[in-house]
């Protein structure tokens, strides 16, 4: 078998931090990147497939699914090795130091460790990622615009709505006629303050609530 240290080390050096930091999702990057180099160069790369109960990896949006493993027996495939890959059907360790955890440990260092085949299990075959693309940033809400007299519409509102529950009844028609003349008596002029003109309509309303 060809031995591709220096593409490993090549990775390595064009993306230091992944095996600087060592975690399980930075080792399973590594990988990936390392595989699509090696498909690119027309070599059959894949990841090694892992049972539950096996150091692995599990990639975002992966899901389990059943192999046939390398004795024709059916297997469940939980994830994926986080540090050796297939190349032309032979199993290569290609980080050493690895971590298959979320806490970053040691600094990984690459290699290329051709692993004997009378140590490969039987559930541990070659397979190809087809994860599902990113999911879309969500589009963020268009910002509404602010007016300088919401708070005090928000208070008019506040006082109808409270004083039509109090009498057990749902705003009706006449809320508008109740928010305008507080609203235009007291932009008018008419009433002093805005407290002015709700007292002097709140009589108004109140009294037409008590009469239906």
């Amino acid at each position: 078998m060809i031995d591709f240290l220096d593409t490993v080390k090549r990775v390595d050096q064009a993306h230091p931090e992944l095996l600087r930091t060592n975690t399980g999702a930075t080792c399973f990057q590594f990988c990936e990147i390392v595989i699509a180099l090696l498909r690119a160069k027309g070599y059959a790369a894949a990841h090694v497939s892992k049972s539950p109960g096996e150091s692995q990896y599990v990639p975002p949006g992966f899901a389990a699914r059943t192999i046939t493993g390398r004795d024709g027996k059916v297997y469940s495939c939980s994830g994926v090795s986080h540090d050796a890959i297939y190349v032309d059907g032979q199993q290569v360790d290609i980080i050493g130091g690895s971590n298959d955890s979320a806490t970053p440990h040691a600094p990984a260092t690459p290699q290329w460790g051709v692993i004997p085949a009378a140590h490969y299990r039987p559930n541990n075959v070659a397979i190809s990622l087809t994860l599902p693309p990113p999911a879309p940033a969500p589009t963020p809400a268009p910002e509404r615009k602010a007016y300088p007299g919401d708070a005090a519409f928000d208070l008019i509102g506040q006082v109808l709505a409270n004083d039509y529950s109090n009498f057990g009844r749902e705003l009706d028609g006449q809320v508008g006629r109740w928010y305008g003349r507080v609203i235009y008596d007291w932009l008018s002029g008419e009433c002093d303050t805005l407290d002015a003109s709700v007292r002097k309509h709140r009589a108004e309303w109140l009294a037409a609530l008590g009469s239906r």
